[in-house]
């Protein structure tokens, strides 16, 4: 194994009780720490998300230039969110984390099925691949 991704954050509030520790075991076993957020398109705002996640990659000192970071998009806890509000959202998120520190000039990764964005996420209306 050369990476392993681990939640950290998930909506507005939740922080993993368990990033921490699995963070420091893959970086003392030598591997790169992969860290992601699970997007929720609806309890809370894009910004309110950001917030979180920035607030645990700070505290743990988190470094963009070596470390991975992938936005995870599924369906549980997303059922009630039309394409548009799922597409929207996304967008609004993706945007507010490259103008954080962290994330200047550098590209984050969407983890979702392919039949999940074709179909639950407008995807085409913003130009996600920039």
């Amino acid at each position: 194994m050369c990476y392993v991704f681990m939640k950290a954050t998930e909506g507005a509030t939740f922080q993993d009780s368990n990033y921490v520790r699995y963070r420091c075991d893959v970086l003392s076993a030598g591997m790169t720490s992969g860290t992601y957020h699970y997007f929720r398109a609806l309890s809370s705002t894009p910004k309110a998300q950001r917030d979180n996640m920035v607030n645990v990659l700070t505290q743990n000192e988190f470094d963009a230039s070596c470390e991975y970071f992938a936005l995870d998009v599924e369906l549980i806890g997303n059922e009630s969110a039309t394409p548009e509000v799922m597409g929207d959202n996304l967008n609004d998120f993706v945007l507010l984390l490259g103008k954080s520190l962290f994330f200047l000039n550098r590209k984050q990764l969407i983890y979702c099925s392919k039949n999940f964005w074709d179909k639950r996420i407008a995807g085409d209306r913003d130009n996600f691949s920039e």
